[in-house]
């Protein structure tokens, strides 16, 4: 999914779908879920550098502490406005991502990330 009618490298996505598009394909009917702390909500893998990559069980409690902890320690207020660098699929980027949600704070994404164009 991309924001806009951007699509960086057309090649590299053609499975893509633009934002509009996927709001307009939805329902706003939906019913209401009342997740468990305990639920998982992501699953991610380690990046271990020696033997097999394990999946880890991310809960809906582990990304609220970690996000809550992480705004206190940078004193995140919803007057603050971050890059969001890190990728979403890594720990760091869900919990900036959700440091940012829970303080109401504005996080602005890159559509595409090029290190030599962008370090």
């Amino acid at each position: 999914m991309v924001d806009g009618d951007k699509v960086p490298n057309k090649d590299r996505t053609k499975n893509f779908m633009v934002f509009e598009e996927f709001i307009a394909r939805g329902s706003m009917d939906h019913t209401s879920y009342k997740a468990d702390p305990d639920d998982i909500v992501a699953l991610m893998f380690t990046g271990r550098t020696t033997g097999r990559p394990k999946e880890v069980m991310y809960t809906h409690r582990g990304v609220l502490l970690n996000a809550q902890l992480s705004a206190k320690r940078i004193e995140l207020t919803e007057n603050n406005t971050g890059l969001l660098l890190f990728p979403l699929f890594h720990a760091a980027g869900y919990v900036s991502m959700a440091s940012g949600a829970i303080c109401r704070s504005t996080g602005i994404f890159l559509d595409f990330f090029d290190v030599k164009d962008d370090i």
